[in-house]
């Protein structure tokens, strides 16, 4: 009878350690699977806070422009306001005055040197010439 208690007793502690064993098994997948959770959230929350940061910065731009914007409109009326988009846009001048235009020569030049380089380059004679060696 006593060797029957000790067979019912190895076979009741091993069933009970393997219960416990998943129970731990299961208890550790939890916790890792809500640490792989949080550390998604958690990246999630730091762009998310960049991106309100970056926004914010553009609300402010907007509101200085906009400030700037209004101020516009309020001397849009003036008469010196029209007087300057006249003279500006529209190259109107008072009786008297003389109007004088100045031209920058930098970027007519650049834009001829320009012209003259890829029409050099896709020259086939100066090509055959440079292939002959002349």
């Amino acid at each position: 009878m006593l060797a029957k208690f000790k067979k019912i007793r190895k076979k009741s502690f091993r069933r009970e350690n393997l219960f416990w064993l998943l129970l731990l098994i299961t208890f550790i997948g939890l916790i890792g699977a809500l640490a792989v959770v949080n550390l998604k959230i958690n990246k999630k929350r730091v762009q998310y806070i960049d991106r309100v940061e970056t926004l914010k910065k553009e609300i402010q731009e907007v509101e200085k422009k906009n400030e700037e914007l209004k101020k516009g409109v309020s001397q849009a009326g003036s008469k010196e306001h029209l007087e300057k988009v006249a003279r500006e846009q529209l190259g109107l001048k008072n009786p008297g005055e003389e109007v004088v235009v100045i031209i920058k020569e930098e970027e007519e030049s650049s834009s001829v040197e320009a012209t003259e380089d890829k029409e050099s380059f896709w020259d086939p004679k100066k090509w055959w010439e440079w292939i002959r060696g002349r």
